[in-house]
């Protein structure tokens, strides 16, 4: 399938379950991630989507619907969904699983990026605004968690990825203390690379060409601790 006809099928999909769920305090679904981006890969990658719930939603069980979404659809095995509630955006606390996407400030300095699927359509100026300063000290706290889950082994093999990614966005957020915000890509953040950011972004594309293999992230991972605890330590 082309990547129109893959964002299709995954509108289609989404729009069934929001009308199935919306009884059930879903608000709204978007889209983010490579799907949006011209470098989205119609075999390889994944098809994020994100669905935000008002404070009466359930989150479990909301979120038992990533366990059986990836088989509802044959052309679709690649799409994942994460939930969190609007008011967590706004300084709520934090009651899902959030971090396993993004920290809250992260999410907001994302947010107008996103594609809009169905559902309530959330202006950003509905929400805080968070500065590039502010969206960089959030990812350096989420980015610290998510190493106690490689070394805790908290979600498996799926913690190295979740790390990787972390490491992604904060070397994203570096940039954005000196480049314009934008929509993330993959080359944006090759070009934008910094004295500090060049060798782990070489890490990270190599990684994602491999598509994120764990013998090779854990081949990488001494390294890209000590790399990152010294990024941790200049931007905490």
């Amino acid at each position: 399938m082309t990547k129109g006809e893959v964002e299709a099928l995954a509108k289609d999909v989404l729009e069934k379950i929001f009308r199935n769920n919306e009884r059930k305090g879903l608000m709204a679904v978007y889209l983010w991630g490579s799907i949006i981006t011209p470098e989205f890969d119609p075999e390889n990658s994944d098809v994020d989507a994100v669905g935000i719930l008002s404070d009466e939603a359930i989150f479990a069980e909301f979120n038992e619907m990533r366990n059986w979404l990836p088989s509802i659809e044959p052309g679709l095995k690649r799409l994942q969904i994460n939930f969190f509630y609007l008011s967590e955006l706004i300084g709520g606390p934090v009651r899902s699983n959030l971090a396993r996407l993004a920290s809250p400030e992260q999410a907001v300095f994302d947010f107008p990026y996103w594609k809009h699927v169905c559902g309530k359509k959330i202006a950003s100026s509905d929400l805080p605004k968070v500065t590039a300063k502010q969206a960089l000290k959030d990812q350096v706290g989420l980015t610290k968690m998510r190493m106690g889950w490689v070394k805790d082994g908290a979600y498996g093999d799926m913690g190295l990825e979740y790390f990787c990614k972390s490491l992604v966005w904060l070397c994203y957020n570096i940039h954005k203390l000196s480049s314009p915000p934008e929509r993330f890509s993959w080359k944006s953040l090759d070009s934008e690379t910094t004295d500090e950011t060049k060798g782990m972004v070489e890490v990270l594309l190599d990684l994602k060409s491999k598509h994120w293999a764990k013998e090779t992230i854990r081949e990488q991972l001494p390294w890209l601790e000590r790399t990152a605890k010294t990024l941790i330590a200049k931007y905490s």
